[in-house]
């Protein structure tokens, strides 16, 4: 399959597909985590995806893999997040278990995915460092 799109990623679709599981999730938590823990999963949970289609979008190259690892450690905060909502009491054991089965298999998918990149990635030119300015001429 080629993959011609952001959207046609499968970390991209099943980053979407915890999106949506974890939205259903804080929806089931206190109100009085409404501004706290329910707001950090969700934005972790939302920048998954999010990071992934904007390293699509600024090309193969280092960028690329930048946003993947931002993808990545935003997993590793939401599944951070979800173990506290267990801890906390607010989620079952069962569900908390499924929650992280979900983000360890994406989470392995992700550091394959960035894996891949690093060894074929077109490989960026630093920006030039300590060179001088031109001396302008009169």
């Amino acid at each position: 399959m080629r993959i011609e799109f952001y959207e046609d990623l499968e970390i991209w679709q099943q980053g979407m597909d915890l999106l949506v599981e974890v939205y259903r999730v804080a929806d089931s938590l206190p109100q009085r985590e409404r501004y706290n823990l329910i707001d950090q999963m969700c934005r972790a949970a939302l920048s998954v995806p999010s990071n992934i289609a904007e390293g699509w979008g600024r090309g193969r190259g280092a960028s690329q893999a930048h946003f993947i690892k931002i993808s990545r450690a935003s997993l590793f905060e939401l599944s951070t997040q979800l173990e506290a909502a267990r801890r906390l009491g607010y989620l079952s054991d069962q569900l908390a278990a499924e929650m992280k089965q979900r983000t360890d298999n994406l989470g392995k998918k992700i550091n394959s995915s960035q894996t891949w990149l690093e060894r074929h990635i077109v490989r960026e030119e630093p920006a030039p460092y300590g060179i001088p300015s031109p001396t302008p001429t009169h």
